[in-house]
């Protein structure tokens, strides 16, 4: 097995879909359109704005994590203590988080939406 990233360009940006000025002020800066993107699950090959709906995406996403985890693909620097905090203090129930157990969830969420971008072939 190997960690792919889904595209090589690096041109994609995964952004929390709950936050619809900042996706609108990204998608401004890009040139793309602000309706529609809303009710989209897939997206062509030049949308470069991707929001993401956590409610829909959160044990896909928590499942990613793991496995990009359990095969040793992370490495995270010692300085990003709360991250590392974040991860030790992570629980879930079938993949879905339990974040008032977990220690700096915001950094869990960031650090998952972060691989949305890659996946374990």
């Amino acid at each position: 097995m190997k960690l792919i990233p889904k595209n090589w360009m690096n041109t994609y940006f995964f952004i929390d879909s709950s936050n619809r000025a900042m996706v609108n002020l990204l998608k401004i800066r890009w040139d793309e359109p602000l309706t529609g993107w809303e009710s989209k699950s897939s997206f062509g090959p030049s949308t470069k704005i991707r929001p993401v709906n956590f409610s829909t995406e959160h044990k896909n996403m928590l499942s990613n994590l793991h496995a990009i985890i359990s095969k040793g693909y992370l490495a995270i620097e010692e300085k990003h203590d709360k991250l590392l905090t974040s991860l030790r203090t992570a629980y879930a129930e079938e993949l879905n988080l339990k974040k008032e157990q977990t220690s700096y969830s915001d950094l869990l969420d960031a650090l998952r939406l972060a691989l949305k971008g890659y996946h374990i072939e």
